[in-house]
């Protein structure tokens, strides 16, 4: 090895070195041969992506490498003949490839990994952690098979699929505690970046306090997880090993406190005397954390199980404070992938679930439990096919078959929003629901609709548009308030549409 210094004058002056038989592998950004070694280091120099060269000399062949071996030390390998430089004029840090860069503040590389922070100086709002993202590679949500997991051993009151990070069951763990036991994940046929491995114990008394690291590349050896070409510890191997919440820093998201706005009705911890980036640590290191307010003349961080986009209606006005999101967390409402039906309620955590008002259960509120008394159009003998009509209807789906639960359903001839489907009573009935699904064999169904209705003197509008179907077949009820009175013609018109017009239905009385 030995040490480069840049001529005077030319700045910034620093020292890099050399390391004789040895090149960097896998870095390589640009190739060319016919160059001496002076050529090479200047063309490294000018080109702003260079931060090392391999030249090789024998075959005067000059590579660029976009990375340096104080880095990514695992790479730089034993080639007889060739030499590996740093760049004279510019020093490489994980910093150089993260994105989008930090805004606000100084980006600081993580120590022990390629990952990285801003650090905040100042400016706090404006400089909140834009830390890489680690992406989890699916230890915890099962992405990683059960298969893929090996180990030296096993002890028979554990499994190996128990061996993922915030298992409840319990913890992988060895049938003994005499030599070195391991625990292995295979991601064959495919290759992953791994930036950071999170461990707990077994939830009870046991947990490893170091352990080593040992990997594989394709079609290469079993090596040694090393800084400085010196191998790292970080376990001992014992019994207890629930191992592998496994990162890879490939997205970068940011999220920027929100000025004068807390969540309320949603804190799980709060914490005192802490400064804004110590509280957003404190949140990504808490499971439940979502979010945080932090309390800028105070100096109090309040860790909240949920964000803003969970529970709009908790995000209040709140002078001298700070809201931010957890950027370990998905920014989206799990609740909007969950639509509760009959006025029912989506709960985000821990799980989106449905609340259910009263009279109807199910996962998402589907079925009624109220008693209600059917006026009669899925009856024959009491609402007869001559009373069912339409504006139009095409063959096959006359107003006829638009029973609820009927094997057909009405459909007009053209998805026309003005067709209408009428009930006509022999006698005036009180009306207190309506009850509805769409085509039991075509994807139709009314999206919305509108109601009138004639009493012994007039035509009446309901003054509401009510939601309509969501699928084929789940029947929605809809409560009528106010309820309509001595109804002798009911008039249902479309308003909106998925695909177009199928309807069945039944109508309640009080």
């Amino acid at each position: 090895m030995s040490s480069w210094g840049k001529p005077a004058g030319q700045l910034p002056c620093r020292t890099t070195r050399t390391v004789a038989d040895h090149a960097l592998k896998g870095h390589v950004i640009s190739s060319s041969v016919g160059k001496r070694f002076e050529s090479c280091v200047a063309a490294c120099d000018s080109t702003n992506s260079c931060f090392s060269i391999n030249y090789y000399i024998s075959l005067k062949k000059c590579e660029l490498n976009n990375k340096t071996a104080k880095w990514y030390a695992n790479d730089l390998r034993v080639t007889p003949g060739a030499v590996y430089s740093d760049s004279l004029s510019r020093d490489y840090t994980p910093c150089v490839d993260r994105h989008p860069p930090c805004s606000v503040g100084k980006c600081v590389p993580i120590p022990g990994s390629l990952a990285t922070r801003c650090a905040c100086d100042g400016n706090v709002a404006a400089c909140h952690s834009q830390s890489c993202i680690s992406k989890p590679l699916g230890m915890e949500d099962g992405s990683i098979a059960d298969n893929q997991l090996t180990a030296s051993s096993t002890h028979s009151t554990a499994k190996l699929g128990w061996g993922r990070l915030h298992d409840t069951r319990g913890s992988w763990a060895a049938n003994t505690t005499i030599g070195h036991q391991w625990f292995q994940v295979s991601f064959v046929p495919n290759a992953k970046r791994i930036t950071q491995i999170a461990t707990q114990g077994d939830g009870k008394s046991g947990w490893v306090t170091t352990f080593y690291v040992i990997y594989r590349k394709a079609g290469e050896p079993l090596v040694n997880y090393e800084e400085n070409n010196q191998r790292v510890k970080m376990s001992v191997f014992v019994t207890i090993l629930v191992l592998l919440f496994i990162h890879s820093a490939e997205t970068c998201r940011a999220f920027k406190p929100i000025k004068n706005h807390v969540l309320t009705g949603q804190v799980i911890k709060t914490i005192r005397d802490l400064n804004f980036e110590k509280c957003t640590y404190h949140c990504e290191l808490e499971t439940k954390c979502f979010s945080v307010n932090f309390y800028t003349k105070i100096n109090k961080c309040e860790l909240n199980y949920g964000s803003k986009e969970m529970f709009p209606r908790g995000f209040k006005e709140e002078q001298d404070a700070l809201y931010v999101h957890n950027i370990r967390k998905d920014i989206r409402d799990p609740c909007s992938a969950l639509y509760c039906l009959h006025g029912g309620l989506c709960y985000p955590l821990p799980q989106p679930y449905c609340t259910c008002p009263e009279g109807f259960v199910g996962s998402i509120c589907q079925n009624i439990t109220l008693s209600l008394e059917a006026i009669g159009i899925q009856d024959d003998n009491i609402i007869f096919d001559g009373q069912l009509t339409s504006s139009t209807a095409a063959i096959g789906h006359e107003a006829w078959r638009g029973k609820l639960h009927g094997s057909g359903s009405w459909k007009p001839v053209a998805n026309d929003l003005n067709s209408s489907y009428t009930v006509k009573f022999t006698s005036a009935v009180n009306i207190t629901y309506i009850a509805t699904q769409g085509s039991p064999d075509l994807d139709c169904w009314p999206t919305s609709f509108t109601l009138a209705y004639f009493t012994a003197d007039r035509l009446k509008n309901y003054p509401h548009i009510l939601g309509g179907n969501i699928d084929r077949n789940t029947v929605i009820y809809k409560v009528l308030k106010p309820t309509l009175i001595k109804v002798k013609e009911l008039n249902i018109r479309p308003f909106s549409l998925h695909g177009c017009i199928g309807l069945r239905l039944e109508l309640y009385k009080s």
